[in-house]
């Protein structure tokens, strides 16, 4: 009968002595052993998500990650390389997930992954219409102010140099060979 314990028993003169595998531990009655739940107890070495498993536990990752040769640490799944086609234009890896962007010309549909031709060819990267202006418009970053530049003729005819300071509200990034 094992002496009585659940999983070893060594004679001793005072009696049994239990004793249990790796991962458990024994209970107050000293002859059973009950499992050790390393991700609650902060045992487990997962970064992500711990699932507890008798007399041990795994790892898990998020979508987007997969599990690491080490068992506990998770790498990016790049999806722009595993899923070849996910984009219909440009697709962008990021941290757990993926961006797709379009092709000047194009927007982007509700779907996230395809591109569609713009109606209106000063249609705003926000989908809203653009403002049709004259000369171009150039805005440098410095820091943390913005200075806009304009080509225009000042009151008296002469050319000179506008410039004005606004708070950045949206920031957009444009990928080598997607602008201008």
């Amino acid at each position: 009968n094992n002496g009585g314990c659940s999983h070893h028993c060594r004679h001793t003169s005072s009696g049994p002595l239990c004793s249990c595998n790796q991962g458990f531990h024994l209970d107050a009655d000293q002859k059973t052993c009950i499992d050790v739940d390393e991700c609650d107890a902060g045992a487990g070495c997962c970064l992500q998500d711990c699932f507890n498993t008798p007399g041990g536990y795994e790892c898990g990752c998020h979508a987007g990650y997969r599990l690491s040769l080490d068992g506990c640490t998770c790498d990016d799944v790049d999806e722009c390389i595993a899923e070849n086609d996910i984009c219909e234009h440009t697709c962008h890896n990021t941290a757990g997930s993926f961006q797709c962007f379009c092709n000047i010309g194009h927007k982007l549909e509700e779907d996230r992954k395809s591109c569609a031709p713009l109606d209106d060819p000063v249609e705003a990267l926000n989908g809203r219409p653009g403002f049709g202006r004259h000369y171009p418009e150039v805005t440098f970053y410095h820091g943390e102010e913005l200075t806009q530049l304009f080509d225009d003729e000042n009151e008296e005819g002469g050319e000179e140099e506008a410039r004005g300071e606004f708070t950045l509200s949206q920031s957009f990034v444009c990928w080598d060979g997607t602008f201008g």
